[in-house]
């Protein structure tokens, strides 16, 4: 392994402190507030006003839960949190016939890329903080 890889690595896996606990543990709870009106209103019936922009709330939803979390984790955590999103963002498209709802796969893969976007911005943000951080005590 290079010298690179290994500080990109030792970056990536150190105890994450450019964001302060009380704020993570806020973000955390606000993640777990956002999963929970994500469910209800992902069983509610349709809503006419959300029809048009269905796809663009299902990506924006999830990839904020994703960024949320990723904010709020410890990186150890990251993986976990993400499957269970996936797997809440696919349940939920399964029991919707079951509430006047119908099943739609797009949903379902909107659900998915926005997850993978949050994540992926959010890992941006904890590697920049880290940087800015590291930069900062150099100085």
């Amino acid at each position: 392994m290079t010298n690179k890889q290994n500080s990109l690595s030792r970056i990536l896996s150190e105890s994450m402190t450019d964001i302060p606990a009380w704020a993570r543990a806020a973000l955390v709870l606000i993640g777990l507030c956002g999963v929970v009106v994500i469910v209800v209103m992902s069983m509610l019936g349709n809503q006419e006003d959300t029809i048009k922009v269905d796809k663009l709330l299902h990506f924006g939803g999830y990839a904020t839960l994703a960024f949320i979390f990723v904010l709020g984790l410890r990186p150890a955590l990251y993986l976990p949190a993400m499957v269970f999103l996936a797997i809440v963002g696919i349940a939920i498209e399964y029991f919707q016939p079951f509430n006047a709802r119908t099943f739609d796969k797009s949903d379902m893969i909107a659900n998915l890329v926005g997850l993978a976007a949050g994540f992926a911005a959010g890992l941006v943000c904890r590697l920049f903080a880290r940087i800015v951080q590291t930069q900062r005590h150099r100085t």
